[in-house]
């Protein structure tokens, strides 16, 4: 289920220049104030608490990762 999805997602922006359509969960656009992006998992759906379940904190201040906007 998870591949169809993510093939899916491709075809459609590759095709469209927007993964959303289909009758698949739409994939809101990255908004980092509001933290949401869409979990490909099984069950789907949109996650805004990401950041917190993965760390991603403590991972930014130990210097691991960089986040850059353009």
């Amino acid at each position: 289920i998870l591949g169809r999805k993510m093939r899916a997602y491709w075809i459609r922006f590759v095709r469209s220049g927007s993964p959303n359509g289909n009758r698949l969960p739409d994939w809101p656009r990255f908004d980092a104030p509001r933290g949401a992006l869409l979990s490909l998992s099984n069950s789907g759906g949109v996650s805004t608490d990401f950041s917190a379940r993965h760390r991603c904190g403590a991972l930014l201040e130990s210097g691991l990762i960089h986040v850059g906007m353009r």
